[in-house]
């Protein structure tokens, strides 16, 4: 994965097609619980704010990407230099909330569907959904 790649996506410059694309081939299994991700880093900052997240969770929700994607793109979000969302306001705490989980579906929520519905509405409206849903 570049982050190039995914820095267009989040700003609309380039398609759902060509983040999937990109993100082929980015996790290599090494064992049975160790991964290593390929992903070619940039110099500078991109402000990740909750409307780019919600682009994600939209390409999702059209079939654009399998939600299983969403746990590289968290993983490659975090571990980055480049992605920014480390201020203090609410709007970045759901940033960063989202992520973490994404990055960690086995200890937060699956990536089905479902949590990316939850995950839409809980970046677009600040809403706690996941409290009032009961996940299995």
């Amino acid at each position: 994965m570049h982050e190039a790649t995914l820095r267009d996506f989040l700003a609309g410059a380039v398609t759902t097609d060509v983040l999937r694309q990109d993100l082929v081939g980015t996790v290599e299994k090494l064992g049975d619980k160790m991964h290593r991700h390929h992903i070619a880093s940039l110099e500078g900052e991109f402000h990740v704010n909750t409307s780019h997240l919600v682009r994600v969770c939209d390409a999702v929700l059209s079939g654009g990407l399998d939600p299983a994607y969403l746990k590289t793109i968290g993983f490659c979000m975090i571990a980055s230099d480049y992605f920014h969302w480390d201020d203090d306001t609410q709007e970045a705490e759901r940033v960063g909330e989202t992520l973490h989980d994404w990055a960690s579906p086995e200890i937060n929520y699956p990536l089905t569907l479902e949590t990316v519905r939850l995950f839409r509405e809980r970046l677009a409206t600040g809403k706690d959904v996941f409290k009032d849903t009961r996940m299995t």
